[in-house]
């Protein structure tokens, strides 16, 4: 049996030889943290993991109702994902080495290099003299990340711009239910 502790030694070293980003080996972290949290100490193992992921991902949900299930099944992609390299690493790292170098020559190397993306169309008037037109705000992050998103032309008001805010805190790479006051994580159904 392989210890989890392999992982995340692992996860270190591909984070110290640059082989992917640091976001994304942050955003697998996370991931692990949050669902091997859950594991007993006998439990704790690469093959228990994998041949017991969906059960971890409903133990998960069970205690962290407020999580949404796309988290969930985003946090168990990413576990998945780092078993997987993680097997492939240990058992040839050369290979495994030459893949990831593969995939990475495949992306284009700058940005002017993507292909666009095809734009969703907008929603239109529906003739009853409501517009369903919408703004797009984009919000910068260093590194030239931005998030962006529509939101309706009139604007939200401040108690659900703080739903919206609470609604993001799962894709947090370092967001942690359990550090949230209790009285902030259920949420206020009367301003519905």
């Amino acid at each position: 049996m392989t210890s989890l502790d392999n992982v995340f030694e692992f996860l270190e070293i591909i984070a110290k030889k640059n082989f992917l980003n640091d976001n994304t080996v942050q955003a697998r972290r996370t991931a692990c943290n949050k669902l091997f949290e859950l594991l007993e100490p006998d439990e704790r193992t690469v093959e228990h993991v994998r041949d017991n992921l969906d059960s971890l991902k409903s133990r998960f949900s069970n205690k962290y109702k407020d999580v949404s299930g796309a988290t969930v099944e985003e946090y168990g992609r990413r576990v998945r994902q780092v078993l997987d390299d993680y097997t492939a690493w240990s058992t040839d790292r050369a290979a495994w080495e030459r893949s990831i170098a593969a995939k990475q020559s495949a992306k284009p190397a700058r940005d002017d290099e993507k292909k666009p993306r095809a734009e969703k169309p907008k929603p239109s008037t529906n003739g009853s003299g409501d517009s369903s037109s919408t703004t797009t705000a984009s919000f910068p992050f260093p590194g030239g990340r931005r998030v962006k998103i529509e939101l309706p032309a009139e604007g939200l008001s401040m108690v659900e711009i703080k739903r919206l805010g609470f609604y993001l805190l799962p894709y947090a790479n370092d967001w942690s239910p359990d550090a949230m006051p209790a009285q902030q994580r259920v949420e206020d159904m009367s301003d519905r």
